[in-house]
């Protein structure tokens, strides 16, 4: 049982299951475009959001000296050179492959990666980061996740970003929007500590929850929306609201939960989920077999 544990710390905690989330819902992307990629984007993601999260979780620890001993932040601080090593590699790996991405992708990419850096990064008097800023973290890591997973990949195989890429990448930005909720929710104490403003603390808990619900519904609704407006198969549709149903359920079931393993593994996990639900039925894995 030690072993499995620290199996999964590992995966958890080295932030491959955040970065295998992300790569995938590029493949979604493509998959519905029935897009076959020239370029390394979704491997240049993983690397990015290894380097990213890991640098995060370093980072952060030093803020919440006061919660170190407790939950994640005593596995964090445990593992805190291997969690460096993983940064570093995917720093480096980041940047090799930014110079082999397309021109255009190269252009898309500066904007987020810089608001990306200052989100983890303590630039600011008194050693506060762009996340630190009042209740700007949750909408940051929406917009940036909707251009990664989907303005850019779209653009990349369509060659434009059109309405129907605004609405896709609208679908993403409030799919994480909703699962992030639960996070603030649980992580109340310590963003109160460290004076940090967020929409849970704002409305509520049950408020916030509520927010999640009538977001995940919007989300569906988008998904209708796109099958409606072709860019989604009939299948495509059906796995996708199954995820997002399952999802929603997710939500609900964290609602009180302190353990990092059900965020961390499973609400983080249902970017992975969804995007391999419409893979699979996508048709792609036809055409590329």
């Amino acid at each position: 049982m030690k072993f499995v544990k620290k199996l999964i710390d590992f995966y958890l905690y080295s932030s491959i299951h955040i970065a295998v989330g992300a790569a995938l819902s590029i493949i979604l992307c493509y998959a519905v475009l029935v897009h076959i990629p020239t370029s390394d984007y979704p491997i240049f993601v993983f690397a990015a959001t290894l380097f990213l999260y890991c640098s995060h979780r370093i980072i952060g620890i030093k803020t919440v000296e006061k919660f170190e001993h407790e939950g994640r932040y005593a596995v964090i601080k445990k593992y805190k050179v291997h969690i460096i090593l993983y940064a570093i590699l995917g720093g480096i790996g980041s940047v090799i492959l930014y110079f082999y991405l397309p021109f255009i992708m190269k252009l898309w990419l500066i904007a987020p990666a810089i608001v990306s850096l200052f989100y983890v990064l303590p630039i600011f008097s008194n050693h506060k980061r762009l996340r630190d800023i009042g209740l700007i973290k949750i909408f940051l890591i929406s917009i940036i996740w909707a251009l990664i997973i989907g303005v850019i990949p779209y653009v990349e195989a369509k060659g434009t970003l059109d309405g129907l890429g605004i609405l896709f990448a609208l679908e993403k930005a409030i799919f994480i929007f909703a699962i992030t909720l639960p996070f603030d929710a649980r992580d109340l104490i310590v963003d109160d500590a460290n004076a940090v403003k967020t929409i849970p603390a704002t409305i509520g808990i049950d408020n916030a929850y509520k927010a999640a619900y009538f977001l995940m519904a919007a989300v569906m609704i988008i998904v209708v929306s796109l099958y409606a407006l072709g860019l989604y198969s009939g299948g495509v549709t059906i796995a996708l609201i199954i995820g997002y149903l399952i999802t929603s359920l997710a939500i609900k079931l964290s609602k009180g939960k302190k353990d990092d393993y059900y965020y961390s593994g499973v609400l983080d996990g249902t970017i992975a989920f969804v995007a391999i639900l419409g893979i699979a039925v996508s048709g792609i894995l036809d055409v590329i077999f």
